[in-house]
């Protein structure tokens, strides 16, 4: 059986990027999407990413694709003392990237990413890390899927909340960061698992004997809610937003390794 601990951060202090970050830690990181600041991500890319970036129909998509893979490849590059365009990804059953060094072998650093609206939103972390943003949409019809998301817990608190769109939209971020953190992806277990304040004995749905997982809520910006999930009893996270004028700086994002 895996217990489930979530609740919202009441506060979140947004730092700037880089910033020294002693391991073992989270930091989650937020970024504004920006049409100028697309020539020098883009350039970033491998061929396979520039291959689907060119497969997005819509602008906006290929942006936001652009920026998260874009910043993807410089946290990674960080992280494991690359180049942003040295860096080689492997990609689990349910999209989930994982960060591969040059002999082959994964990166103990577990590494997210997740984009909605004008925001990206990054996760990493020293044990599996899950991470999704959020844009609350004034006139979506959230209703349709209530019946098929959640279970009936979950649906009383929706039925009950004088603000049921807003906490629709944190149910589902909580939901999404938790399975993208264990890797699997949406299944038929995500109507199952209450994503409610609280702590939850879980008995079907996430990886057999994988212990205490946590879930944080936050707000990234205004209309725009944000969650972030990891492998470990408490989310001891720093919070930080990335723009193109802290590239000039050197200092190292988390301390010595």
């Amino acid at each position: 059986m895996t217990t489930l601990l979530v609740d919202t951060l009441s506060a979140v202090q947004w730092e700037p990027w880089p910033a020294p970050l002693v391991p073992p830690g989270i930091a989650v990181f937020r970024y504004l999407i920006r049409a100028d600041d697309q020539p020098w991500l883009y350039e970033l890319l491998q061929t396979e990413e520039i291959d689907r970036a060119a497969r997005f129909r819509q602008v906006a998509d290929r942006q936001r694709f652009i920026a998260g893979r874009g910043w993807l490849r410089m946290l990674a590059g960080q992280l494991s003392r690359q180049s942003p365009q040295q860096v080689r990804f492997s990609v689990g059953p349910s999209g989930k990237p994982s960060l591969v060094l040059a002999d082959g072998s994964v990166h103990h650093w577990h590494i997210n990413v997740s984009h909605s609206g004008d925001w990206v939103l990054l996760a990493v972390g020293s044990v599996p890390v899950g991470v999704d943003v959020e844009w609350i949409r004034p006139n979506w019809p959230f209703q349709d899927l209530v019946e098929t998301s959640f279970n009936a817990h979950d649906q009383a608190q929706l039925a009950a909340s004088p603000t049921p769109r807003d906490l629709f939209y944190t149910l589902w971020t909580r939901k999404e960061s938790l399975f993208k953190a264990t890797g699997k992806g949406l299944t038929n277990d995500f109507m199952s698992i209450s994503a409610s304040k609280g702590v939850h004995q879980v008995v079907t749905g996430l990886p057999e004997g994988s212990g205490t997982w946590s879930i944080r809520s936050f707000t990234v910006a205004h209309a725009y809610v944000g969650a972030v999930a990891c492998h470990c009893p408490v989310v001891s996270a720093r919070f930080f937003t990335l723009d193109k004028p802290a590239l000039g700086c050197q200092a190292s994002l988390f301390g010595h390794q």
